[in-house]
């Protein structure tokens, strides 16, 4: 498994602007995800309720959290800013 670390950049990924994620996660949280490890999938936004058809990345646990799928395009995944994880 290659694990990277990446930092927050979005917290919605709707043209509405509703946040998929707690508002309170600040932009530039760190997160290490599994580059090779991608879904497709659909989310319906919880304030327009449009659907949208994204790619998502695998996130490792993080303070006490489920890991899971979020949408790539929250993520800032340039390669200058990838570090292997452990």
């Amino acid at each position: 498994m290659h694990t990277i670390k990446v930092k927050l950049t979005r917290l919605s990924v709707c043209p509405c602007g509703f946040p998929l994620l707690k508002e309170s996660i600040p932009l530039g949280t760190e997160y290490f995800v599994d580059p090779d490890n991608l879904l497709p999938m659909t989310f319906i936004c919880g304030g327009c309720h449009k659907e949208i058809r994204v790619i998502g990345i695998y996130v490792h646990t993080r303070q006490g959290s489920e890991g899971g799928y979020l949408p790539i395009r929250a993520f800032d995944l340039k390669l200058e800013q990838q570090t292997k994880k452990g």
